[in-house]
């Protein structure tokens, strides 16, 4: 969309003072790149809780093309901005374009700690802003705290972010239960294969116990995880909840690698 200088110079003040990743100026003239729009997914049954609608009719909207959805992990998925523009466009009774990048307001000191919830949070697009920012001596905290926020202290908004750059938004901002996936006691045969195996290579240790390592719970492996891999996850930057998932994948290629090595035996066997 175009916007004039005076809009540009109030999304700008807005990425400087109340965004961390800073790239709203850059979002809202352009739709969701794929790669921002796909980091933060949730599966059909969590939809239709979010949205208070049956599997049933999620699955009827993603069909119809009123939600867009992604295959990831052999399941459909939806992008955490499409349920934003979804709600929004409920809410508001506007239709948005799809793509279009959906902001939140939020009351929360820490967004960025992933096992934080938000005290308060409401969903926003650039035209709600520009329709309540005119000015640029306009107070913007003071504003959409008034404006959303009414019940609480004048300039109580912490935060002003695409629904995209936040991990888990809708399990931190209610709408679902928040669930640390380290603490759960699902045993990780249920693997979710979310790197690319073929950069794995040969890993001795779970190879050789591969049975023992598909009933650990999810916070055992990842201890186990930080114990043999500390050295590179300290390298790579890489959290806990990464190197869940990278844990995961790797379980997923050893029981590959061992099916793969019996089937072989067998075939010598039969061969003498």
């Amino acid at each position: 969309m175009e916007m004039t200088k005076s809009q540009e110079e109030i999304i700008e003040r807005i990425d400087s003072e109340f965004s961390k990743d800073c790239n709203i100026s850059l979002l809202v003239p352009n739709k969701l790149t794929p790669q921002i729009e796909l980091q933060d997914l949730y599966t059909l049954d969590e939809v239709a809780k979010i949205l208070g609608k049956s599997l049933v009719t999620i699955r009827q909207y993603v069909r119809e093309g009123k939600l867009k959805g992604v295959k990831k992990w052999r399941n459909w998925m939806i992008p955490s901005n499409e349920i934003a523009r979804f709600l929004y466009e409920s809410q508001i009774g506007v239709k948005l374009e799809k793509g279009t990048p959906i902001l939140v307001a939020i009351v929360c000191m820490d967004i960025y700690e992933n096992d934080i919830k938000f005290d308060a949070s409401h969903l926003l697009t650039h035209h709600d802003i520009f329709n309540l920012i005119t000015t640029e001596e306009d107070d913007i905290r003071e504003i959409i705290t008034k404006t959303f926020f009414p019940k609480l202290p004048t300039h109580s908004l912490d935060w002003i972010e695409p629904v995209s750059n936040i991990p888990h938004f809708f399990r931190r901002a209610g709408y679902l239960p928040y669930q640390d996936e380290t603490n759960e006691i699902t045993p990780l045969s249920i693997v979710f294969d979310q790197v690319k195996l073929e950069n794995l290579k040969n890993m001795p240790f779970i190879k050789g116990d591969i049975d023992r390592y598909l009933n650990q719970p999810p916070k055992e492996a990842t201890e186990n995880i930080l114990t043999y891999f500390s050295q590179e996850m300290e390298q790579e930057k890489l959290t806990p909840n990464i190197t869940l998932k990278l844990y995961k994948a790797l379980l997923e290629l050893a029981k590959e690698n061992k099916e793969l090595s019996k089937k072989i035996n067998e075939r010598k066997d039969a061969n003498g």
